[in-house]
């Protein structure tokens, strides 16, 4: 079963509200848990309907998305965490 499987299914059973920001965190420990170089981002956008700011959280391992899906179109990226363990 694939991180992103095992997450999606916790996040429909935990008692508290699973966005994407818990989520993400839990993907970039059991990424670096498993030694798999990942990059946790943290996006903010405009809703000009609301006009309020939303914000966002995904993690990718290279191209392959693992929770938020591909969020770079959506939201302006202001924060970057880059896994530094690197499989030998």
């Amino acid at each position: 079963m694939s991180v992103a499987r095992v997450i999606a299914l916790a996040a429909r059973y935990t008692p508290w509200t699973s966005n994407c920001f818990p989520q993400a965190v839990t993907a970039k420990v059991l990424l670096g848990f498993f030694g798999i170089p990942n990059s946790l981002f943290l996006g903010v956008s405009r809703d000009s309907a609301a006009e309020k700011l939303k914000a966002h959280a995904w993690v990718a391992a290279g191209r392959v998305k693992v929770t938020g899906g591909y969020s770079f179109d959506q939201f302006t990226v202001v924060g970057c965490f880059v896994s530094l363990h690197f499989p030998s």
